[in-house]
């Protein structure tokens, strides 16, 4: 299948990644060019950068949670009615889960045959442009269609970099981004921010709009060379009948993987959405109520004020509707929640604990597999996903925990499951295991 396509690769972390994947969408769009935006890895901050811009979700590809056909199955399912994807890579073009470049964006466009641009940050340096392209095209080779600089100085500084690289490598350099403070998106928070937690979003995009050049002529070109995608693959979901999905989703609660929803509605569901941190209630005929992952505990005050909510997600569980917890959604469903700021504020109340905050990031890719029959894996079953949160759950007195939490080097009890409502701190793609919806509508 012909999808035009490319991927937006970064010569490291911070050379400008995002921000160029933002100015590409906007430009693109404003020459009337249906864009999909997709992500490589587990991230969820980048792709609301991508749906703001673009105006759609944005899709996580991922070679350890997905196998290829999986890949291509997301890129040839997500892609229908777009003119073209783009694709925002991971870390650093060849950084991934080993030495020998798996699971990296380099891996992701080989195994796809997708071209590369190359993001390279152009601040203090010149001719030593040409000596990084230089090594990355060395493992690359032909996938690195094209160089976008970002931080340049203005034009005069942008010249001097482009003719190296061109006379040095023959890879051509396709635009330049200014220095401009405006044209910032700021990370705090988990070192990240959540895109609509910007005040003045529309003036970061016009700023980055302002300060960026790029030959959207030749992007297109390279995106229509792709190589064409095929694959059989098709995840094994059935329609299991008709069922109301009530799902959590505000600045609080807005994590989730977009093939999740796809496959849960192709199962049957009906899909409402409620503001927690808005006082908004689940429907009182919902068959399930799911609480994405998230940032609880920065909205943890007006979560505590959110008493409708509180009151009828504690209500739902009491009278036997499903309840489905990721991350923040679990932290929410305990009996207190720690803020950023120190202060201890009131929870939903089913999970006898606490929450409270550390230092440390916990991240990573994690396989979750049951210790018993839980509401989305049975005794025995396994699926993968990863964990991201500086938040720990201390449990009142002892507690025997449905799932371990497998990563590389360890492994670790983690959640909470008792009648229909199961909780866990691992994000978790349905795609790596159907079974994980099917279990949900049917318990």
């Amino acid at each position: 299948m012909k999808i035009p396509r490319l991927i937006v690769a970064g010569t490291e972390s911070g050379a400008g990644k995002t921000t160029i994947t933002v100015s590409i969408i906007l430009k693109l769009m404003a020459k009337h060019v249906k864009v999909k935006p997709y992500k490589i890895g587990p991230d969820y901050i980048d792709p609301q950068f991508h749906r703001l811009a673009s105006g759609v979700p944005s899709e996580n590809l991922d070679l350890w949670m997905m196998d290829d056909d999986q890949i291509k199955y997301l890129l040839i399912e997500g892609s229908k009615g777009y003119d073209i994807s783009i694709i925002e890579g991971v870390m650093g073009i060849f950084d991934g889960t080993g030495t020998d470049f798996s699971g990296s964006t380099y891996d992701l466009a080989r195994r796809t045959g997708t071209p590369i641009i190359l993001v390279l940050d152009g601040y203090g340096i010149s001719a030593t442009g040409a000596a990084i392209v230089a090594g990355v095209k060395a493992y690359a080779g032909d996938l690195i269609r094209g160089v976008i600089v970002t931080r340049v100085s203005g034009e005069p500084h942008y010249r001097l970099i482009r003719g190296a690289i061109e006379e040095k490598t023959g890879v051509p350099v396709l635009g330049y981004m200014t220095r401009n403070e405006r044209a910032v998106i700021e990370s705090r928070h988990l070192g990240l921010v959540q895109a609509y937690e910007i005040g003045e979003i529309n003036s970061v995009f016009e700023a980055i709009e302002s300060s960026t050049f790029i030959d959207t002529e030749r992007l297109i070109d390279i995106a229509g060379s792709a190589e064409d995608i095929y694959t059989s693959y098709r995840p094994a979901v059935d329609r299991l009948g008709t069922f109301k999905i009530s799902l959590a989703m505000d600045s609080a609660f807005d994590f989730y993987y977009e093939e999740n929803l796809r496959i849960l509605r192709r199962m049957g569901a009906n899909i409402s959405y409620f503001s927690p941190i808005r006082n908004e209630v689940p429907g009182s005929d919902s068959d399930l109520i799911y609480l994405g992952g998230g940032y609880p505990e920065v909205f943890a005050g007006m979560l505590e004020a959110a008493k409708d909510t509180r009151d009828a997600i504690l209500f739902a569980a009491g009278h036997g509707t499903g309840i489905y917890a990721e991350c923040g959604g679990y932290m929410f469903l305990c009996r207190s929640l720690e803020s950023t700021e120190g202060r201890v504020y009131q929870g939903v109340g089913i999970i006898p604990a606490s929450v409270y905050l550390e230092n440390k990031l916990v991240i990573g890719y994690r396989e979750i597999s049951a210790r018993r029959d839980t509401g989305i894996l049975k005794s025995g079953e396994t699926a993968k996903g990863h964990e991201f949160h500086k938040s720990r759950i201390r449990f009142e007195g002892s507690y025997n925990h449905p799932f371990l939490l497998r990563s590389r080097s360890s492994s670790t009890e983690d959640g909470f499951s008792d009648g229909t409502v199961t909780a866990t701190y691992a994000h978790v793609h349905f795609l790596s295991n159907p079974h994980v919806a099917e279990n949900l509508l049917q318990s």
